[in-house]
């Protein structure tokens, strides 16, 4: 056992193929009976590394001191530190911790507490004062065997997975044997490392790491004896080895653009990383998105901040997936942190002061418009990124303040850009974004093979006895608001439109129309959305589907976000026949095996109903033959007078919109062709 026997080159770069892990790293620790290490920050990823590797450094009777950085932000912080007082960071080191338990098999945090329990790990936290905003930035280590010989490197390693493995970094290495020089700088490295671990050096406070912090290491510990350890040890190593291995193979190469995605990237560059996407649902709005980030990327010297804004928690997880995938960065999830706003600013602190070079944040529109967010937004020193998911909602009086000029790329993503009867926030949006730079819709995604074909159904219902009445009562009342030279009508108006809506909506005899459906079905869904309008009308629903045995669950927008997790997962796996839905779905779920949409409530919002109509149209792949069906059930009362005829012909125009936008497209046009017609020359509509 000598570091003399190791193989050590005098500088490593990983961009020039160098592997520091294996040449450097784990020989050194294999030899060596003393670590010292001075590392960046303090986080889940630099803990998993510091558990990684030990099996034969323990065997040696290794010692491992480390010391972390935490960042102080006011002076009374750093004098109750001073003090003893650790609870500033309470929350932030047992989170970290709490996370190792999730990670392979809860094997870092056990290896780990085995160490601290057995004296052959200490780890202490260092402070700078916050006198000029920075704090302790070095990176560097040094090695001892048991004969005496040293190795001391300094670099831009942090002490983490992802930095010995796969970021391009580079490091300085010196050995105490070589000559005179280096081993003064070797031993000069022992030195201040001593100074730093005893609190002598001037500028740095540094504190043990706190009791309570190790207990949760150290607490539920299976390790008992050192048998036990190295066997874990040897496990960890696999399981990092393995995850690596599966990194690897995932060549994020062969994710490539289509002709049109590649299309849209271009014309993003062109218009200096500005511009709308306006393609339509299932065409890969965020696979262009995210291949656009890389080419910015290249721009920015690989430095950047991303926030991509989404309009629903359950989003906010299909695109982790999406980073991961295609960028290979594992995102900042807003919603999963419980005090987000710390671990932004600790995201933002990290990138400022290059222990990151990257920070991808995923964030709702709820969200992202607050100070808390904006402020750290401004504060971060790197480029800056912003993906708009679903940009209409971004035109929102509310939600348009977080569209702030500190995003230098800007890219917005929608099927439908424009808001509903909202010009000035259409407006804002296209200026923000500099206009759009692609537009492909569902006829172009249909006959180019990229959509699913499909056949739209329309099923004629009408309103029993009581139902008409309370229809006619609310419509002679909307009448003395109806002003027919207006193209937008009052507000008492509206109210009473919308009472009115709410009858069409959940008008009693789509119960008996949707039970003869799905018998016509043969109980066999395909894989289906239902559409309902309101909690009433839903639970109806759902005692037909109990009735005959049809397996599924409910998506609603107050649905929690773990159960929101689990029913799209399960609807993928084909273990769910069906998901219903209130006001949720409409947009940007992902889920390529999805064949039947059932649409028992419905608005004149196009958005609402393209969104609709997307959520089917997936393939899950260019070559699937899969056929899409859309059944709409429609509800139309028959005409009472020509005293409200003009006011109902407006209203009913618009459903006609509706059913011809869907029908336009789909595989039997023709045979639904007829019924609009009829129903527009009943109602005089050109």
């Amino acid at each position: 056992m000598s570091l003399k026997n190791i193989n050590i080159d005098e500088y490593f770069d990983a961009g020039l193929n160098d592997n520091l892990l294996d040449s450097l790293y784990t020989p050194c620790l294999k030899n060596s009976i003393i670590y010292n290490r001075v590392s960046g920050y303090f986080s889940t990823q630099s803990l998993s590394a510091v558990a990684s590797g030990m099996a034969n450094f323990i065997k040696n009777e290794g010692k491992y001191r480390l010391i972390f950085s935490k960042n102080i932000q006011s002076i009374e912080d750093y004098e109750s530190i001073k003090n003893g007082y650790t609870n500033q960071f309470e929350e932030d080191f047992t989170n970290d911790i709490k996370k190792l338990e999730q990670m392979l098999k809860d094997r870092p945090r056990r290896i780990i507490g085995w160490m601290i329990a057995n004296d052959f790990l200490e780890i202490k936290i260092a402070f700078k004062k916050p006198d000029d905003g920075g704090f302790l930035h070095s990176k560097w280590g040094n090695f001892e065997d048991s004969n005496g010989n040293k190795i001391y490197y300094n670099g831009s390693i942090n002490e983490s997975e992802n930095s010995w493995t796969k970021q391009i970094e580079s490091a300085n290495v010196f050995c105490s044997w070589l000559n005179k020089y280096d081993k003064k700088r070797v031993n000069r490295s022992f030195q201040v490392f001593e100074d730093y671990w005893n609190n002598n050096a001037p500028k740095v406070q540094v504190i043990d790491f706190p009791q309570v912090h190790k207990d949760q290491f150290i607490i539920n510990n299976d390790i008992k004896t050192k048998d036990d350890f190295t066997n874990q040890s040897l496990l960890l190593d696999q399981d990092i080895a393995s995850l690596f291995e599966r990194n690897d193979n995932v060549k994020f190469t062969e994710y490539k653009p289509y002709e049109y995605q590649q299309e849209a990237i271009d014309n993003l560059v062109q218009n200096n990383f500005k511009g709308i996407f306006a393609l339509a649902t299932g065409l890969g709005k965020t696979f262009t998105s995210l291949f656009s980030i890389k080419e910015y990327a290249r721009t920015v010297n690989n430095r950047y901040f991303c926030a991509i804004v989404c309009p629903s928690e359950s989003l906010i997880y299909q695109w982790a997936d999406e980073v991961r995938k295609i960028l290979g960065i594992d995102p900042l999830i807003l919603k999963d942190e419980k005090n987000w706003k710390l671990s932004l600013d600790q995201a933002i602190l990290d990138l400022n002061n290059e222990f990151e070079d990257i920070v991808i944040c995923l964030v709702t529109y709820q969200s992202f418009y607050k100070d808390a967010f904006i402020d750290n937004v401004k504060k971060c020193d790197a480029k800056k990124a912003i993906i708009c998911d679903e940009v209409h909602n971004a035109g929102a009086p509310t939600w348009q303040k977080g569209l702030i000029d500190d995003f230098d790329c800007r890219i917005a993503l929608s099927a439908t850009p424009k808001r509903y009867f909202d010009e000035e926030g259409t407006n804002l949006i296209e200026s923000y974004f500099e206009g759009i730079v692609i537009e492909r819709d569902l006829r172009w995604g249909i006959k180019n093979n990229f959509l699913s074909p499909y056949n739209y159904h329309i099923s004629m219902v009408n309103l029993n006895d009581d139902e008409l009445n309370e229809y006619r009562d609310i419509t002679s009342k909307m009448m003395k608001y109806f002003d027919k030279n207006k193209q937008f009508q009052s507000k008492p108006f509206m109210i009473k439109a919308n009472e009115r809506a709410k009858i069409i909506k959940t008008a009693s005899s789509k119960y008996l129309a949707f039970e003869d459906l799905i018998k016509e079905l043969n109980y066999d869904l395909n894989g289906g959305f239902i559409f309902c309008g309101s909690t009433p009308f839903l639970n109806n629903i759902q005692s037909i589907m109990k009735k005959n045995d049809i397996k599924y669950r409910i998506f609603i927008s107050d649905s929690k976000t773990d159960d929101r997790k689990d029913i799209i997962e399960r609807f993928k796996h084909h273990r769910l026949d069906a998901i219903v839905a209130i006001d949720c779905l409409d947009e940007g779920i992902d889920i390529p095996t999805a064949e039947t949409a059932i649409i028992l409530s419905s608005s004149s919002n196009s958005k609402q109903y393209i969104q609709r109509r997307g959520r089917v149209l997936r393939k899950t792949s260019k070559k699937s033959k899969k056929i899409a069906n859309i059944y709409d059930f429609i509800c139309i009362p028959p005409i009472d007078d020509n005293s409200t005829f003009k006011m109902e012909q407006s209203m009913i125009k618009k459903q006609l919109e509706r059913l011809n936008d869907f029908s336009l497209i789909s595989l039997n046009h023709s045979k639904n062709e007829n019924l609009i017609n009829e129903l527009k020359a009943e109602w005089k509509i050109d």
